[in-house]
């Protein structure tokens, strides 16, 4: 059971929401008429540790950084491997234009929207 007394009420939520805000992808995500615009922060990641997928209209960002070993002696360690994924679902996206960038920390996708967005159809249940 999770419970805060008074006054440590809002320090302590704070620390909590912390803990587990700072491993999330932080994005922004424009649209515009023709597309989307993806800007996801991503520190210290190169684009080989990267990987884009698309499935079912929805964008997946995937990140698998493995810290190297050695042999050195630390008084503290806190950096590490580190495994993120996070997905966006995108109505009418072109799975044909996607275009991805990383420069300094930012991760920029653009992607392409449908000239003709898909149609719904209704299917009748003989």
């Amino acid at each position: 059971m999770f419970y805060l007394r008074g006054n440590d009420r809002k320090r302590d939520l704070g620390l909590f929401n912390s803990l587990f805000n700072d491993s999330i992808m932080k994005t922004n995500i424009e649209e515009t008429e023709k597309e989307y615009i993806l800007q996801t922060e991503l520190p210290g990641i190169k684009k080989e540790e990267v990987n884009i997928n698309i499935d079912n209209d929805t964008l997946i960002i995937e990140v698998n950084k493995k810290e190297e070993n050695d042999d050195k002696k630390y008084l503290v360690k806190e950096r590490q491997s580190l495994m993120m994924k996070r997905s966006f679902y995108l109505e009418n996206m072109n799975e044909n234009e996607v275009k991805a960038k990383l420069n300094d920390g930012i991760l920029t996708v653009s992607v392409t929207k449908l000239d003709t967005p898909l149609t719904k159809r209704i299917i009748n249940i003989e």
